[in-house]
C-alpha cells in the first residue's frame, strides 16, 4: 500500500474517533445546556455566551486559576468541525 493511502486511513479513523468521542461529550440535558457537571455557577452565563457568540457547542467548561487570576476554560466544538479551546476571565 502506498504511503499517501496509509495516511489518508489513518486521518480517517483519527478524524472518525474524534467525531465519536465529541458526540459523547456534547451531551445536552432537557433545556438544551450542556449535561456536563463542569458547566456550573456563574460560568454557566459565559457558556451560553460562547455558544451564541462561535455558532458551536461547549463540550467543557471548567473554572481555572492561572497566575492568580481566575479563567473560565472552555472547549468549543465550532460548526466546521474543529474544537477550540477558549480562556474567557471568570465573571
Amino acid at each position: 500500500m502506498s504511503t499517501n493511502i496509509k495516511n489518508a486511513i489513518r486521518l480517517s479513523l483519527l478524524l472518525l474517533s474524534m467525531l465519536l468521542s465529541t458526540q459523547t461529550f456534547a451531551k445536552k440535558d432537557s433545556n438544551g445546556h450542556n449535561a456536563s457537571g463542569r458547566n456550573q455557577g456563574r460560568g454557566s452565563s459565559n457558556v451560553q455566551q460562547m455558544e451564541q457568540d462561535t455558532g458551536g457547542t461547549v463540550l467543557g467548561s471548567e473554572r481555572i486559576e492561572r497566575d492568580g487570576v481566575p479563567y473560565q476554560k472552555m472547549k468549543i466544538l465550532l460548526p466546521g468541525g474543529k474544537v477550540k479551546t477558549v480562556y474567557e476571565p471568570a465573571r
